[in-house]
């Protein structure tokens, strides 16, 4: 759960989603009258978002043609442990091989399988969730998601994050969800940190961001996801630089923000995120 907003962003979230439609402050009554219902419709603007998403969907094809059979393997984590230790963050670059990251592009899904959100602060569009390794139905009409989504979930990759998180502890933790999403114009992530508090949690939970593509030449208005010691993106600690075949890796339990700015209109990202629990914090959690 997303927790400590900055009142500041909460309303530039929604300014950014409704333009010129919404007040620029709430000091009247006419404008905060104005503000509540336009806060209240947006559930409604999203339903019918993912409506048309859907219908077009059904009129789209997926990719079961395009089933390459190349093996999947990712870059030798141990040389990134310390950084991830010391500073609670790391940023891999080249993540995937060549090859898998090229087919990955090739085969990503239309963005009419992906819904939009439920709130502006968290504004631009998931699909293909997966937990503990189920089956998300969608995955089934596109392969190449699919193997990339075992893979992450595999013994192979847990032993390679094992050497990323700490060599003896690390075969406790298990990937626990696995999400696939795309931003474009005007997308956005309110700073917030994930409300799992270190003194709640005898050991860290680590979330990985995995850029598969973005506009590089301005990654910070290209839905860069960076950290920072505020929720006001005043203070920025790391934003990335790269979000070609990248991966940046943060202990959730930690005291920084993460989010990203308001993207331009040349800005776009494709991103699968996925989350790795040590098997105590899970079987609280379930």
């Amino acid at each position: 759960m997303a927790v400590n907003f900055s009142k500041k962003e909460v309303f530039f979230a929604y300014k950014n989603f409704y333009g010129i439609f919404y007040p620029n402050n709430n000091q009247t009554i006419v404008n905060k009258i104005i503000i509540v219902i336009l806060r209240n419709i947006y559930p409604l603007l999203r339903k019918f978002f993912n409506l048309k998403n859907y219908i077009i969907s059904l009129f789209t094809r997926s990719n079961l043609s395009q089933n390459f059979n190349n093996n999947i393997s990712t870059k030798d984590l141990s040389s990134y442990h310390n950084h991830l230790s010391e500073k609670g963050w790391c940023f891999i670059e080249n993540f995937f091989d060549e090859e898998t990251h090229s087919n990955l592009l090739t085969t990503w899904p239309s963005k009419c399988f992906f819904n939009l959100n439920e709130k502006p602060t968290k504004y631009f569009s998931t699909g293909f969730f997966s937990k503990l390794k189920t089956d998300e139905k969608k995955l089934r009409n596109f392969p190449y998601s699919k193997k990339i989504y075992n893979y992450i979930f595999s013994e192979e990759f847990k032993l390679n994050v094992s050497k990323l998180i700490d060599s003896n502890i690390s075969s406790d933790y298990l990937c626990y969800t696995v999400l696939s999403s795309v931003s474009g114009f005007k997308n956005y992530l309110i700073p917030h940190k994930d409300g799992i508090s270190a003194s709640e949690k005898r050991f860290k939970n680590f979330n990985f961001i995995y850029f598969a593509e973005g506009n590089n030449e301005i990654p910070e208005f290209s839905g860069a996801t960076g950290i920072f010691k505020d929720n006001e993106f005043q203070s920025p600690i790391f934003i990335p630089h790269n979000m070609t075949n990248s991966c940046l890796v943060y202990d959730s339990s930690d005291n920084f923000f993460h989010g990203f700015k308001s993207l331009k209109k040349e800005g776009y990202r494709k991103v699968i995120t996925f989350q790795f629990f040590h098997k105590e914090n899970l079987e609280n959690k379930n």
